[in-house]
């Protein structure tokens, strides 16, 4: 709030739901970590309104909140063709490997990431596939913004009640952008069969 009402000093505003804030002499940045539980993780929101004194704002200021992670669901299912052909997938575990988890979030120039990386368990339950999409029960992640490629999914699995398998995949190509919203869908396929 301003010093004195009617005070005609500018001053900066900044908000955000997670996080450490630290001014940084004037570049401020929220220090961000994301919740390494899957199922826990909640949407990281900023806001800021600069240079804004008390008579331009009536003494009230108001702030628009972004999005400054990536909002990514998983969804699984079996190809048409492998289902055709009696084979039955059964689901153990999806985890997403490699997911960068910390990072600053500069409100000037937006993330600079940090080193380290973290394993997402997005499914430890059972899971019989279908020819129909099945969201995994870890719902919507909120990611740091950060490269597919570097990202890859393990799914462990058993085909017709046989012994369990393990099969990494890639992720894709391209950026979890901030503020966009993403489905990745994973088809079951003959490319399994090993």
């Amino acid at each position: 709030a301003w010093p004195v009402p009617g005070d005609d000093t500018k001053i900066d505003f900044y908000a955000y739901s997670d996080g450490s804030f630290i001014y940084n002499g004037g570049n401020p940045y929220v220090s961000f970590t994301m919740d390494e539980n899957a199922f826990h993780q909640k949407d990281f929101l900023v806001a800021a309104h600069k240079q804004i004194s008390y008579n331009d704002a009536d003494g009230k200021v108001s702030l628009t909140f972004d999005h400054a992670c990536a909002a990514v669901r998983f969804q699984i299912c079996q190809t048409q063709t492998v289902a055709g052909q009696g084979h039955a997938f059964n689901i153990k575990s999806v985890v997403l490997k490699n997911v960068i988890k910390k990072g600053d979030y500069y409100y000037d120039s937006g993330w600079t990431l940090g080193s380290g990386s973290t394993d997402l368990t997005l499914t430890n339950t059972y899971i019989t596939l279908t020819t129909d999409y099945q969201l995994l029960p870890s719902q919507w992640l909120f990611l740091i913004p950060q490269l597919k490629a570097d990202v890859r999914l393990e799914i462990k699995y058993t085909i017709d009640g046989g012994a369990e398998k393990t099969k990494e995949i890639n992720v894709g190509t391209g950026s979890w952008e901030q503020g966009k919203q993403y489905s990745v869908n994973i088809r079951v396929g003959s490319s399994f069969l090993i």
